[in-house]
Parts: C-alpha cells; sequence; structure tokens
C-alpha cells in the first residue's frame, strides 16, 4: 500500500508524463511549476515534504514531490538569499538536505519530461539555484520588472510577433539597457524569456500549447496585486494583438484614393543600418561675422543593439577633435544630445569623433558622424536667424544660405562674404526666378539651383520636421505629406527605400497628398520625381523636371509611466552611469541637479523590497535650486553619518533617489542591488554588527577570510561555523575576502556611526606595523587588493584611500629614497608651490639637468599615459642613461602603481633596487601628470 509521498510522486509523475506529451509535438519544454495543483494542495505537499524531510531526510523515490517543491520556492525568491530562506521554510534543511541532490533531481526531471534547462551566465553563476529559479517561469522580484520592459518594448514585440522564442527574447533584451543584474542575467535565456512574452501576451485563444493557464493566472494575479504592473501588461497585450491598415495614396484633385502599392505592403519595411548624422548649425556673432555649433545626437539606439555595445560605450572615452575637445569620459554619449562649438572645420569624409579603443560596431552603425565628402557646404536660414547643414548641394529659388568651403570662393554676384576663421564663408539670397548666369555661377562651384518643390508634413503631426531635412514620426503614425510644386509636368514618381517605383499622375497644379505606410523603426527614403514624356521616334521618353530625396526617421513612442513628471526645466546629472545601493552607502554618487534659482528640491532615497513594495524613505537633503557637487557632498556625507545605519539598506532589492520639487516634478535615479554568486552580507544582532557570507549554491569550496584595519597584513581563515551563522565584526572593521573558483568578492567594512568626530576618521594602523615590512612586493599585492574591494559604508571608502595611499608611500620611500619620500609629501600639501617642484627636479638624479629637463618635458593637457611613457624614453636616450627596456618598463609601473593597480614580482623589485634614477624620473612624470603641469612656458607666460 503506498504511502502519502507515493501517492504523490505517482499523481505528480502522471501529470508531467501527459504535459511533456502534448507540449513535445508543439517543441515546447516544460516547467516544474505547472504541476496544476491548487494553492491548499500546494501547502498539503509542501507540509508532506517537510515531514518528510524530517523523518527520513532526502529520498529518491520521492524526487518529483522536492522538484515541485523547491519551483514554488523559486517562484517566491526575492531576489537576496535562496537558501537562506529555503532553509527558514525547511526546517532541519542544513542537517539532512543537499543541494546538489537538488540539482541533480532537476536534471532528471528535464531529461524524463524535456523539462526546461537554465541558459546564458545565469546558468554558470548559479548552478543550483538556476533550475528552481528557472522552473518557476518568472518569480515575484521580476514581475513587474519585466511588466515594465514589456510595456517600454511594447512597439518592437509588435512587429516580430509570430517569431521564434528566441528571437522575441532577443529582441527583448536589445531592448532592456538598464536593470538589476539578476533581471538583466535572466533575460540572457532569451528561449525562456520569448516563451514567457508570448504567453503572457497572446490572448487565450492564441496561447495554445504554452504556458498552463493556471501558471499565467497566477502571475496575471500576483500582477495585478502590484501597482502599475497590470496597466503596463494590458496596454503591452494590445499593442501586441493590433494589425496595421493597408496603405494608399490620395490624389487632392478628385479627393479620390489611388492605390499606392509598396513592396510587401502588408509588412513593415525593414530597418536599416543605424545612422547616427550630426547637426552643425551657423549662428550670428555680428555682421557678416559667424560661428558653427555641432550637436552630437546620443548613442542610446546603438547601445540598445547588443549589451557589448552598452558596456563600451559606457566605459570608453571619446574626443571632438574639430571642438578641440579632451577625452571626455566613458558614457557621455549615452546621456542624451550634446552641444559643442568647432575650434577648426572638419576634414571632408573624416570622422568627428574619435573614440579611445576602435568600437565593436563597425560596419553596424554608421557612428563617425562624418561630413558629405564634398569641397562646398551648404547651410539654409531657418525662421530663427540660424544656418543648418544641409546635406546636399541643391539650391532652392526664393531662399537664403550660407555657403561653406575650405578653398576660396567667388560668389560676389550673388551674395556678401563673411568672416570666420579657416573657411570661405558666403551669404546668399535666391531670387523666385534664378538667371541662367546665376545658374552658372552655383554650378561654377559645385552648387545646383533646382526646380522646387515643396513637401509639407499634414495630418498627424510630425515630432520633427524640415522641407529639406525630412521629418521624424512615432511609429504607431503613418506620415501623410503634401507635395506642392510651381512648374508644369505629367506626374510623380515615387520610391520609399528600395521598393518598386510607382507612378501617379497630377492633372492640375493642386497639391497631392501621399499617405506612407506603417513603417518599422529606423532610417528611411522617400524619393519624389517629377516627369514629363515626349516622343523620341517610336518611343516615350521621361523627362525628369525636379527630384527630391526626403529622410523619414521612424522611431518607437516612448511609453509614459504613470505618476512621473520628468520636467525638463529641471536637469539632473549624475554618475556613475548605473549606480548601486552599496554606490551610495559608500559614498560614491555624486549629483548635480540644475534650474530655476530659490525653486526648493527635495532629494531622498526610497528602498523597496522584491515586490515593490516601500520599505523605507529617508531625506538626503533638502535645498533651493541649483544644487551643486559642493552643496551635494556635503549634505550627503551629513546624511551617511547620521542616518545610513538601518538594516532596510542590506535588505532592500532596489532602489532609488527620488529629486522632487513642487514647481518641476519628480526625476529618479535609480540603484540597483549587486547581485552574484557568492557575496557578503550585514546584519545586526542584538546591537552586535556581524558579517555572514551568503552564497548560492556555485558548485566549489568557498574559502573566505578577514583581515582587520590594523593588521593589514594579517588574514584569518573564516570557519565553516562562522561562514552559516556571522562573525562579529571587530571595533575597527575591515577585508573581508571571499573566493569559489573563478568567482570573488572583496568588501570593506568600516563603522558607519562616527560618535568620536574627527578622531574616528584616523586611520587605525599603526606606523609600527607598516616600517618593519621589507617584502615590498607583499606590501603592493596588499594596496592592490585593498583598493580592489568595494567599500560598505563611507568611512569604509575614506580609510580605504587612504590605507592604499599609506602603503604606496612606504614602498616610494624605499625604492625613491627618504629624500624623495619627504619632498613628494611636501608637494601634496600644495602643488602650485614652484620651489618644492625645484626641489624635485634636484633630486631625479647625476646630473641635476637630468631632472630639471624632466620636469619641463613639454606635455599636452589631453595625453595619454604611454605618451608621457614615450616622452620620458626619449628623454632618457638623449641624456645617454644606459638602461634597458624593460627595467624601464618596471620602473614606469612602480612609480604609477597608484594610477594602474599593477603589482611586481619581488625579482623585479630587486632589480630596480639600482635604479633610482629611473623610478624617480617616471614618478616625477606622474605627479606632473596628477596635478596637471603640462605646458610651463604657457603657466609662466599666464602668471
Amino acid at each position: 500500500m503506498l504511502n502519502a509521498a507515493s501517492t504523490w510522486q505517482l499523481r505528480l509523475q502522471n501529470h508531467f508524463t501527459a504535459l511533456s506529451a502534448r507540449k513535445r509535438n508543439a517543441g515546447q519544454s516544460i516547467f516544474a511549476i505547472e504541476h496544476a495543483l491548487g494553492p491548499e494542495e500546494v501547502k498539503e505537499l509542501s507540509a508532506l515534504v517537510r515531514a518528510e524531510l524530517d523523518l527520513h531526510g532526502l529520498r529518491s523515490e520521492h524526487w518529483l514531490l522536492w522538484v515541485v517543491y523547491a519551483a514554488e520556492c523559486g517562484y517566491r525568491f526575492n531576489g537576496l538569499q535562496f537558501w537562506e530562506d529555503f532553509n527558514e521554510q525547511t526546517p532541519h534543511w542544513y542537517l539532512k538536505g543537499d543541494r546538489q541532490k537538488i540539482r541533480e533531481w532537476f536534471r532528471k526531471f528535464q531529461s524524463d519530461f524535456s523539462g526546461i534547462e537554465p541558459q546564458g551566465r545565469w546558468s554558470s553563476h548559479f548552478s543550483i539555484i538556476s533550475w528552481p529559479i528557472t522552473h518557476a517561469i518568472l518569480p515575484r522580484d521580476l514581475q513587474r520588472r519585466l511588466a515594465h520592459a514589456l510595456y517600454e518594448a511594447q512597439y518592437e514585440l509588435r512587429r516580430i510577433a509570430g517569431c521564434s522564442y528566441v528571437e522575441i527574447g532577443r529582441a527583448l533584451r536589445r531592448k532592456v539597457n538598464t536593470g538589476s543584474q539578476r533581471f538583466l542575467l535572466f533575460l540572457e535565456q532569451e528561449a525562456l524569456v520569448g516563451q514567457i512574452v508570448t504567453s503572457l501576451l497572446e490572448s487565450t485563444e492564441e496561447a495554445g500549447d504554452g504556458i498552463e493557464k493556471r501558471v499565467l493566472t497566477r502571475i496575471s494575479q500576483d500582477l495585478n496585486a502590484m501597482q502599475d504592473a497590470q496597466h503596463w501588461i494590458s496596454q503591452a497585450q494590445r499593442t501586441w494583438r493590433s494589425r496595421a491598415p493597408q496603405f494608399r495614396v490620395i490624389n487632392t484633385t478628385d479627393r479620390s484614393a489611388i492605390n499606392l502599392t509598396f513592396a510587401d505592403s502588408d509588412k513593415s519595411l525593414p530597418s536599416k543600418t543605424i545612422t547616427l548624422r550630426p547637426v552643425i548649425e551657423a549662428q550670428n556673432l555680428a555682421a557678416n561675422s559667424w560661428r558653427f555649433e555641432l550637436t552630437v545626437p546620443s548613442f542610446d539606439k546603438v547601445a540598445a543593439l547588443d549589451p557589448h555595445f552598452r558596456d563600451f560605450l559606457g566605459s570608453t572615452r571619446v574626443s571632438i577633435p574639430c571642438a578641440a575637445t579632451p577625452m571626455l569620459p566613458g558614457g557621455w554619449l549615452l546621456v542624451g544630445i550634446r552641444k559643442r562649438i568647432l575650434k577648426s572645420w572638419p576634414t571632408s569624409g573624416e570622422g568627428l569623433l574619435r573614440f579611445e579603443a576602435p568600437p565593436p560596431f563597425d560596419g553596424l552603425v554608421n557612428w563617425s558622424l562624418a561630413l558629405p565628402s564634398e569641397n562646398v557646404w551648404v547651410f539654409k536660414f531657418q525662421s530663427d536667424g540660424t544656418g543648418r547643414l544641409l546635406y546636399s548641394n541643391e539650391l532652392r529659388p526664393d531662399c537664403s544660405y550660407l555657403i561653406v568651403s575650405t578653398s576660396e570662393l567667388d560668389l560676389s554676384e550673388l551674395g556678401i562674404k563673411c568672416e570666420c576663421i579657416g573657411v570661405s564663408v558666403w551669404e546668399i539670397h535666391l531670387p523666385m526666378v534664378v538667371t541662367p548666369e546665376a545658374c552658372a555661377q552655383l554650378e561654377s562651384v559645385g552648387l545646383q539651383c533646382a526646380r522646387r518643390l515643396t513637401v509639407s508634413a499634414v495630418g498627424m503631426p510630425p515630432l520633427q520636421w524640415s522641407s529639406d531635412c525630412g521629418g521624424e514620426w512615432l511609429s504607431s503614425c503613418r506620415p501623410m505629406l503634401s507635395i506642392a510644386r510651381d512648374h508644369q509636368f505629367e506626374g510623380y514618381m515615387l520610391r520609399l527605400d528600395e521598393s518598386a517605383i510607382v507612378e501617379v499622375s497630377a492633372k492640375s497644379a493642386c497639391p497631392a497628398l501621399v499617405e506612407l505606410p506603417f513603417l518599422s523603426p529606423g532610417e528611411h527614403e522617400l524619393q519624389i520625381q517629377t516627369f514629363s514624356t515626349t516622343n523620341a521616334g517610336t518611343d516615350l521618353v521621361k523627362r525628369i523636371h525636379a527630384a527630391i530625396h526626403l529622410p523619414i526617421l521612424i522611431r518607437d513612442p516612448k511609453p509614459w509611466v504613470p505618476g512621473e513628471i520628468n520636467y525638463p526645466g529641471m536637469f539632473v546629472a549624475s554618475a556613475p552611469l548605473n549606480p548601486s545601493i552599496e554606490d551610495f552607502l559608500a559614498g560614491s554618487i555624486d549629483i548635480e541637479v540644475l534650474g530655476s534659482n530659490d525653486v526648493h528640491v527635495i532629494v531622498a532615497i526610497i528602498l523597496k523590497d522584491s515586490s515593490g513594495q516601500q520599505l523605507l524613505k529617508q531625506i538626503v537633503i533638502k535645498h533651493n535650486l541649483p544644487i551643486s557637487h559642493e552643496v551635494w557632498k556635503k549634505g550627503y556625507r551629513a546624511f551617511l553619518q547620521e542616518s545610513a545605519e538601518n538594516e532596510q539598506y542590506y535588505a532592500a532589492n532596489t532602489a532609488y533617489l527620488e529629486i522632487s520639487s513642487v514647481e518641476y516634478g519628480i526625476y529618479k535615479v535609480i540603484l540597483e542591488r549587486l547581485f552574484s554568486p557568492i557575496r557578503w552580507s550585514l546584519g545586526n544582532d542584538n546591537g552586535v554588527t556581524s558579517m555572514r557570507l551568503v552564497e548560492h549554491g556555485v558548485g566549489e569550496t568557498v574559502q573566505a577570510s578577514f583581515c582587520d584595519f590594523s593588521s593589514v597584513f594579517t588574514d584569518i581563515v573564516f570557519t565553516p561555523s562562522a561562514l552559516c551563522n556571522g562573525l562579529a565584526v571587530s571595533t575597527h572593521g575591515g577585508l573581508f575576502r571571499a573566493k569559489a573558483g573563478p568567482m570573488h568578492t572583496d568588501v570593506i567594512y568600516a563603522p558607519k556611526d562616527i560618535r568620536d568626530g574627527l578622531a574616528a576618521l584616523q586611520l587605525p594602523v599603526s606606523n609600527q606595523t607598516l616600517e618593519r615590512v621589507v617584502d615590498f612586493g607583499h606590501v603592493l599585492d596588499r594596496a592592490a587588493v585593498w583598493h580592489a574591494a568595494q567599500p560598505l559604508t563611507y568611512l569604509a571608502k575614506l580609510w580605504q584611500r587612504r590605507l592604499v595611499k599609506e602603503l604606496f608611500k612606504r614602498v616610494i620611500c624605499h625604492y625613491c629614497g627618504r629624500r624623495w619620500h619627504d619632498a613628494e609629501q611636501a608637494l601634496g600639501n600644495d602643488q602650485t608651490d614652484e620651489a618644492l617642484w625645484e626641489k624635485l627636479e634636484s633630486t631625479v638624479g647625476v646630473p641635476v639637468s637630468y631632472g630639471i629637463a624632466v620636469g619641463k618635458v613639454r606635455l599636452d593637457p589631453y595625453c595619454k599615459q604611454l605618451d608621457c611613457k614615450t616622452q620620458l624614453l626619449h628623454l632618457i636616450r638623449r641624456h645617454k642613461i644606459e638602461v634597458e627596456d624593460n627595467i624601464f618598463n618596471l620602473a614606469w609601473q612602480l612609480a604609477w602603481f597608484d594610477e594602474n593597480y599593477e603589482t611586481l614580482t619581488p625579482e623585479a623589485l630587486d632589480v630596480l633596487e639600482q635604479y633610482g634614477s629611473i623610478t624617480r624620473a617616471a614618478r616625477l612624470m606622474r605627479l606632473r601628470f596628477l596635478y596637471g603641469r603640462f605646458d610651463l612656458s604657457l603657466t609662466k607666460g599666464q602668471a
């Protein structure tokens, strides 16, 4: 006779066998959460599993019960601590449980019933918990994020409805540029995401053999309980199920519809390779005097193509040579459009941007922002008096232009010559009827006077419009254009992108209306030509009178988020680009808010749990605009010292900084929780701060240690008990390290509460401890380790910086000498004192002229480290100082350690004992680079 557990095992086996057979025909995998049990049955099964564990431990004959039970735990996962929550729900798990068996049984479920298998980095980093969480389909902590992602990507998803699960999942992944680390890892499982998206968005009739209806109903009920989530899903469903109408052209002669059939008109036309086009405007400074302003477009569309593109743009510096800019920081091209004044005219055909490293999107994106390869450029005057660069050499009657060329032009019969450094500029106005002589003069400099054919936007207003530069519409609208003319012809020839040419007759002078089809996001081109036919013997020949190539830009609508108002009158700049909660607690976030003076603004930190419910709200700073870097820094530090002690900061799943005012509304800076297979968790038990390691079954042996601030060279290895139960943190805190295979995590903790005032800021490491060290390779290793660790509090960040600096000082003192060390420390207090710089130069080596020459090498303010290194090596060769290249490289590596944090071997350090002058020279170059001491002749002249 079967006991209760065996009865449940048989029931689940029969259910999944039938479900697998049904889904296998459709080529779909199944999930353990599709167990078809009601809420009360799930409770009964869970109680039985716990009782079985207590009495018999893990029994292989009841493995399906554990698979379903673990999937239910995965569904309730809050994004932070899987096994800790699993243990709380399952008494005696740590004594009698086995994570490896859970993974083995999920693999058996996958092989026996065609179950889903985790994919991507999520699977490799979280080799055990990835199984129950994946088989939960959509854990609660990701439901709200997915609903919002579907809402923002609704139009992109509508275009690929009916494609494979992988294509749908990949499209959503490319559309999501930011979010929590775990959500981005979840999106890497493209086939799984595609199946979830299809099942959530399709109607009941369309869903077919997708995810079980009971599971979808359960997810839908949970989404209904979340604010805004159901609205996002409903809107995404309506867009997904919508169908586009047919296309047509209307001729206003008799208001009758004329069919305009483009190739594959029942489908959206495919988008082209992304082209980012710069905008250059001419601005009048005085009478006949002009300057040019460059507008660089945002690269957010490029970042949306691939996560690697987003990482490259967020971390790689870029410059604009023609604007004489320095190397601009990573992420500069993702914040929005940027404007710069041109200092020199760009070279024809060459890019306006220069990345520090080769971009990975060459060939996929026209990113260089090159100007047309011409010798003459045309600016058309706008209504506000500015001129805008045209990507055409055609001029039209009764219009005013600015003609720019790098060579001398003679347009004296048409206009007035203007003043502008480096280029020849003419301001001209063409009359309604242009004489043949004027046309000939324009043609002599490479310009053409075209017949007038005017295109206007009608119907639904476009987002942007210019009769010469084209327009921008949303993908949910059908562009409609009006074509007017000032000359006679028989008809129009219309061509959209590479589709077939369509001819439309023009029997009267009335304008014609052209309604285009729904277009996919990207750049398109509408070609319009006017023609007449003439007899040439027995053949009819078409004569073209006028032509227009009209650029059309289509983009998806940006969904409006209810309750959030981001008024453009308040400008917020924040760094880093994707901050975390850990960054906030460590004092690493910088904010600047600009706007009208005396507008009162409140900056608050808001914490939320995995379901989106608010845990805590604290005001960081109250101040009137503008909030400068200094104002923010002062209020932010005071807040961290006094208020950031709540344990909910370490329990929160996500957070955001809310910048609000009555006049301007709300602006949010999202803060995400750093999520990794192994991480340190801070707790507080009865007033005692403790640190505990949280690991999610990485499948590797975990090694963990602690190093106190007061003894930075001594590691205390954690016992298995301390790893599970936590270790009480000492008075000063310190460095907590953990490693499991290729994965590692290092954090630094120091007390958040500074009750002793400024005395508490003193680094708690004795000079005697540092002075006794003789293994300087070990000192550099420790400095690099402490530098790379993540500080958990603001004081930890301060102590971290001071400790790393103090360790490196000991190394410099040994390899550069006490005299150099003292001179460098004195310079740190006043970098403008010429006497201190001269003292350093005289200390470099013999002869003294060698050190003076190193201090006077001309450096470009925007030079790179490699440029400084090359300059110094040439100088050493000129002074006939004998040193091998590999030794010079070692000296440079040591002198620039506080920039690169590259350690050296004991053997390399032994070699450098004999090359103090080379190390000191490299160190002097580092200090000049650090303190901005570049062109000394220019500095003295200005003084």
